[in-house]
């Protein structure tokens, strides 16, 4: 296991969501421009279980994949209404389409999802 520093960031935006991709969109990974893991269910929930710093990721992952929002609270210990707010966001990028423009376009830029998101679901 490699250690890896957790630093911070600041998103400022209308909304929580706006606010939270802004300051995801801040963040230098590969996750930060898909926000997605693509990792097997069992390997998630232990993401979910502990602290770490793909867990923001893997609640995305899990809203994606049908978790349900109780599940994912229950074993952050995140409160259900944050969830909720991410899964505004899940919701807004299942609309995308592949090779095309999103016709949500304008929900997707008010919910602050950065181009190279929303690029590589429309790939």
């Amino acid at each position: 296991m490699q250690m890896r520093s957790v630093g911070e960031v600041m998103g400022i935006g209308s909304n929580f969501e706006e606010a939270l991709m802004k300051a995801i969109a801040s963040l230098d990974t590969t996750e930060s421009r898909r926000l997605r893991l693509y990792k097997p269910k069992n390997e998630l929930l232990d993401l979910l279980r502990e602290p770490n710093d793909l867990r923001l990721f893997a609640i995305f992952e899990a809203l994606i994949t049908g978790i349900p929002v109780e599940t994912i609270s229950s074993l952050t210990g995140f409160r259900s209404y944050f969830i909720e707010k991410m899964r505004n966001i899940t919701d807004e990028l299942e609309k995308v389409g592949i090779g095309s423009i999103p016709e949500n376009l304008r929900e997707l830029k008010v919910l602050g999802i950065s181009d190279s998101i929303i690029a590589h679901l429309a790939r």
